[in-house]
């Protein structure tokens, strides 16, 4: 018997205000990792992948997926397909 697994799956409008609470004003729109050391980031991933139940694929974590709130939430949407 196949079990089904289901995804959850957001609007872009719900990432952004989810990524929002994740970064607690420590993004900016320029980049979003201007201040944020190594530990932080790994916090942060960890949160995301979490809140969202996707798994960031390691070819992903590029500093043009992290540029912004849109390149991350549009990141994450390519996860959750």
């Amino acid at each position: 018997m196949k079990k089904n697994i289901q995804k959850k799956t957001y609007d872009k409008t719900k990432i952004l205000l989810v990524l929002k609470k994740i970064f607690k004003n420590e993004f900016s729109s320029k980049n979003l990792l201007q201040n944020v050391d190594s530990v932080r980031f790994i916090e942060i991933l960890m949160q995301i992948e979490k809140e969202f139940n996707v798994k960031i694929d390691d070819s992903d974590i590029s500093p043009k997926n992290f540029e912004n709130l849109e390149t991350l939430s549009d990141l994450i949407i390519k996860s959750l397909k």
